[in-house]
């Protein structure tokens, strides 16, 4: 790496200090592998108002109720294993902190009214989440692009999107610099299936956001090069 390259590298990352803290408090943040993934959490208001068992049942309720629970999806009659089973309603509560993923199957009777089973989803691997995130991330990356807001992870059954695998994972990013929204379908292995994006209006994106997501990004591929050229001189 040259040495202006590395100035440079320095001189954006102390910029990133500069940018107030008040702006990057707007969204939770986690790191994976040296990846700051910025979550924009769901609204859960739609579940609670569709179905009243979220309010009443309390382990429901405690599960909406906690900061680590940030997306949500009905996937439909499915068993918590990923197998059909139409007469059960499931849906996937997630939870992403610092130790982790977590996605609690919520399995309803067929009317939605009672809690019939809650149980955690576990993938194949203990390292799959990670595998995922740089999977996802290393797409955007290759292209020069930061991949922005992360406004959704959660793992579904293939069948529900056509895509012939067991589960999958759906990841939604806004790319804010770009004003688009990507779509990423990947597999247990990390491979991803299929990609998809449609553009979209930025009315809701502040000068000061556009400034944290375009520098963060900057460093941030910046920092994954770095780690490339390392690993190649070994």
């Amino acid at each position: 790496m040259k040495p202006t390259h590395l100035v440079i590298l320095i001189l954006l990352m102390f910029m990133v200090q500069m940018v107030p803290i008040r702006a990057q408090e707007s969204f939770p943040v986690i790191t994976v592998n040296y990846r700051e993934i910025r979550l924009v959490p769901e609204d859960t208001t739609t579940l609670t108002s569709q179905h009243s068992v979220f309010l009443k049942n309390p382990s429901l309720y405690n599960i909406l109720s906690s900061n680590s629970t940030i997306f949500w999806e009905a996937i439909g009659g499915i068993n918590p294993d990923m197998s059909p089973n139409n007469t059960v309603s499931t849906f996937a509560l997630v939870q992403i902190n610092i130790t982790g993923y977590f996605q609690c199957m919520a399995v309803l009777s067929h009317d939605n009214n009672t809690l019939v089973n809650l149980t955690l989803f576990g993938p194949e691997h203990d390292g799959e989440f990670v595998s995922i995130i740089e999977s996802a991330t290393d797409f955007f990356a290759e292209s020069d692009h930061y991949w922005g807001l992360c406004e959704e992870i959660v793992i579904i059954p293939g069948t529900l999107v056509n895509l012939n695998s067991s589960y999958v994972w759906r990841l939604r990013f806004h790319l804010v610099a770009e004003s688009e929204r990507w779509t990423l379908f990947l597999n247990s292995t990390a491979s991803i299936l299929s990609a998809r994006f449609t553009k979209i209006p930025c009315k809701a994106c502040s000068n000061s956001l556009l400034v944290i997501i375009g520098v963060s990004g900057v460093v941030t591929i910046g920092i994954l090069a770095v780690n490339v050229l390392f690993r190649k001189r070994q």
